[in-house]
């Protein structure tokens, strides 16, 4: 049969141009979705229309300041007793005898005096002492001020972060299970023997271009026209 052969030569030179990586993304899709019912053609093709762009978010530090009561400062006057020194001059009088002979300048002084007798006379004597007083005077004046010192503080905190990364699934894995297996679902298996089924041999890929170019040229399109 013309039709039978052109057909099964069809799926012979698919089957071995998928097993050697030569199909398309489309076709590769197409093929996967019928093997594994993950995706299909009308799927992939819908979704070319949605806007499938993802926001990338992230956490940012902002850093500010707040005034908040650390402590408490006041002015308290309280009187201490010590001991002072100073040294301070004081006079006081003393008695001396003093003698002096008559003399011309004297002699009249002398002889107003009374007789030859008893008499007595008397001084007085001075003397300095201290008197401690003490006086309350203003030395100085005492407040509070407050002044402002800036200083830097480092500040360290977890942010957290959002990062987007690509991840394809279903083409690559179906190309592996057919290169590593070497069968297509149940339609024949291709292996290292090169047959498909029982209907023919399949040799290197020359022979099945070959092949396949007799089906276009002649037999495919006899069986088609059947």
């Amino acid at each position: 049969d013309a039709a039978a052969r052109a057909r099964a030569g069809e799926r012979t030179d698919e089957r071995v141009h998928e097993r050697a990586g030569g199909w398309t993304d489309e076709r590769a899709g197409e093929r996967t979705a019928e093997r594994g019912g993950q995706w299909s053609g009308e799927r992939s093709r819908t979704g070319m229309g949605r806007d499938d762009a993802m926001t990338r978010s992230e956490e940012r530090l902002h850093v500010g300041v707040e005034s908040r009561e650390v402590g408490r400062a006041r002015l308290r006057k309280y009187v201490v007793t010590e001991e002072v020194e100073q040294t301070v001059p004081l006079r006081h009088d003393e008695v001396r005898v003093e003698r002096e002979p008559i003399t011309d300048a004297n002699r009249d002084a002398a002889l107003t005096g009374p007789e030859i007798g008893e008499a007595e006379y008397e001084v007085v004597l001075h003397e300095e002492r201290p008197v401690v007083e003490t006086e309350t005077v203003p030395v100085e004046r005492v407040r509070l001020t407050t002044e402002e010192h800036i200083s830097e503080e480092t500040v360290r905190a977890r942010v957290r972060k959002e990062h987007i990364k690509g991840e394809t699934e279903g083409f690559d894995e179906a190309r592996d299970d057919i290169g590593s297996r070497g069968d297509i679902g149940d339609r024949g298996d291709i292996g290292g023997r090169g047959d498909i089924g029982d209907r023919g041999d399949v040799g290197s890929r020359d022979d099945l271009r070959s092949r396949r170019g007799r089906d276009d040229r002649g037999d495919t399109g006899r069986g088609r026209r059947l």
